[in-house]
């Protein structure tokens, strides 16, 4: 058996390049099995018949089954040729258009046995499918399930679609956690891992859609609201569904403390104004979230790119901060008698920046 050092490749799952890099999936394992016939032909068979785009995923198929060979055999320490020939093949009838016929006799029984325990027929429920892959009486076959959602999980992370990543981080936790720390418990901070990224990924998708709403101040009750305060209206509605505790809070601060052409801060207003941010409890902390100005207007305002868990910057110099009772009171007072009555005195002036957010935004496109 070759001899392999883990340490030089802990974080291929963290970029798309890395994880997509057949020739270093190939190597690895061709390094555990450096003259074995079977494995060649194995890699030689995924890479024929697996080698489409991958559904729901970034990348293509042939780099899945050779990453789920790679967690057991660099993260989980199995090392049994049986067992990674399995994992190599394991979704052969499921997505290829490779005959399933042939395995038996290129590979032998158990292997073949093994490939159509772990293919779902997408008839049954998913939970019925994993209890039969734990009765099969092959000790590994749950383990490369295992690593298979693994990786699924980690390729999730490497998408923008915030329903396959809630529908992944959701299967985990209803169905593989159980299985996991029954069976394998060793493994699942591995899986922690995974999860608390979904989870923060999701929460960077939220705020980002939000972010990038073109900020407008509403010139009538007709219009939408897309200032801060319609913004972070729709972002606390999109993260309390999500399940998070979420509160507004109210700030004043003054128009001419924005960096503002002279031509807009002469219209007739009132300077002092009121700005409305979000703050989210993660991890028993409140959380700043401020998503005003969206993604065209970075030559002349502070774009906030949340990571998901830190505190993101206010869009405007506060002059005062109300606490969270208050702040309440405020968002609860703000109605159409209200705007109608900020209207009568500030709409010239609003009109004026809301022309200037957007001749910024086409000159940044």
């Amino acid at each position: 058996m070759g001899h392999h050092n883990n340490n030089s490749h802990k974080k291929y799952h963290e970029t798309l390049l890395e994880y997509e890099n057949w020739d270093q999936h190939y190597s690895l394992i061709k390094s555990y099995f450096p003259d074995d016939q079977q494995v060649e032909k194995a890699l030689t068979i995924i890479k024929k018949h697996h080698d489409q785009p991958r559904y729901h995923f970034q990348g293509n198929y042939i780099n899945h089954p050779v990453r789920v060979a790679r967690i057991l055999l660099e993260e989980f320490n199995i090392k049994d040729k049986t067992t990674i020939l399995i994992a190599l093949l394991h979704d052969l009838i499921e997505w290829s258009d490779y005959d399933i016929s042939k395995i038996k006799k290129e590979f032998g029984e158990e292997i073949d046995m093994g490939v159509k325990t772990l293919t779902w027929d997408q008839k049954g429920e998913w939970v019925d499918f994993v209890d039969r892959i734990i009765n099969s009486g092959h000790k590994n076959l749950i383990k490369i399930k295992i690593a298979d959602k693994l990786d699924n999980n980690r390729g999730v992370l490497m998408t923008d679609n915030i329903d396959e990543i809630r529908k992944a981080r959701q299967k985990t936790i209803d169905i593989m956690q159980p299985v996991i720390k029954k069976y394998y418990p060793a493994v699942w901070p591995k899986f922690t891992e995974v999860l608390n990224k979904l989870e923060t990924k999701c929460l960077v998708i939220i705020f980002n859609s939000i972010r990038d709403i073109p900020y407008r101040i509403p010139l009538s009750l007709n219009e939408p609201d897309q200032c801060c305060t319609g913004k972070c209206q729709l972002l606390k509605q999109k993260l309390t569904q999500a399940g998070y505790q979420v509160r507004y809070r109210v700030c004043t601060f003054s128009w001419n403390s924005l960096d503002l052409p002279p031509s807009i801060l002469n219209i007739p207003n009132r300077d002092l104004a009121t700005h409305v941010y979000l703050e989210i409890l993660l991890k028993h902390i409140w959380v700043t979230l401020d998503p005003s100005w969206d993604a065209g207007l970075k030559d002349i305002f502070p774009i906030n790119e949340w990571d998901g868990f830190s505190n993101t910057e206010l869009a405007v110099p506060l002059t005062q901060i109300f606490y969270p009772a208050k702040s309440a009171e405020i968002m609860r007072r703000y109605n159409d008698q209200a705007i109608l009555k900020d209207l009568k005195i500030n709409r010239q002036f609003y009109q004026a920046f809301n022309e200037y957010l957007e001749k910024e935004r086409k000159n940044n496109k």
